[in-house]
């Protein structure tokens, strides 16, 4: 996630907000500090202009 960021052009502060989250919030998303919902990924995902996929193998 952190190098879909980065070649973006985006800093953690601009993709928080454009998800409606806070920094800190995404920072620990980044570190794999915390374990965020399906949803929550969805929406970093598209900020990004990515499309999430989940796969079960």
């Amino acid at each position: 996630m952190r190098q879909a960021r980065e070649q973006a052009g985006i800093n953690q502060v601009g993709l928080a907000e454009e998800c409606g989250m806070r920094q800190p919030t995404l920072s620990r998303i980044e570190r794999g500090a915390t374990n965020p919902t399906v949803e929550t990924l969805n929406d970093i995902a598209k900020a990004l202009g990515k499309r999430l996929e989940v796969r079960f193998v």
